[in-house]
């Protein structure tokens, strides 16, 4: 009887961790309807990016990490460290990224229009489908970048011998 009763507080106790039910409270909050782990999972994955936007917006370092999708829009990200960074579909619209670490960063469908990228460093770097519409793109390093469908980008922005266009 007793191992009857420890295998239901067991089982109990994995079938409330898998799903919350409504009118149940998860951290002072009351769950309407059934919660699956992989939607707790993502909420907490959510605070993880926060900490790590805010993390980097104070240290303008974030080696090899997933910022996809954010909005930078107007933000001084002057010397900033973003090598191996995923920044797809990120907006930097207006940002200044001057004297940027943008080595091997994939910032394919990112929206550069207006951005300040002088000496910003793109060796190796997804530019594929991005819109660099109006940016300043002087002595930027454009080396082994893949430059696909960009928008907005002419050979004299980059200065870039006929050949290697």
């Amino acid at each position: 009887m007793k191992r009857m009763y420890i295998l239901c507080i067991i089982l109990g106790g994995i079938f409330f961790s898998a799903s919350l039910y409504a009118g149940e409270k998860q951290d002072g909050e009351v769950v309407s309807e059934d919660v699956s782990i992989e939607q707790l999972e993502a909420q907490r994955n959510d605070g993880q990016r926060d900490a790590l936007l805010k993390k980097f917006l104070k240290t303008k370092k974030c080696y090899g990490c997933d910022l996809s999708g954010a909005d930078f829009s107007g933000r001084n990200l002057n010397k900033a460290d973003l090598e191996g960074a995923n920044l797809s579909a990120c907006s930097f619209r207006g940002a200044s990224l001057k004297k940027a670490n943008l080595k091997g960063a994939d910032l394919s469908g990112a929206d550069l229009q207006d951005a300040d990228l002088r000496r910003t460093d793109f060796y190796k770097a997804d530019l594929s489908n991005a819109d660099l519409t109006g940016a300043n793109l002087e002595k930027a390093i454009f080396d082994d970048t893949v430059l696909h469908g960009v928008m907005g980008l002419n050979q004299q922005s980059v200065l870039l011998p006929e050949e290697g266009f």
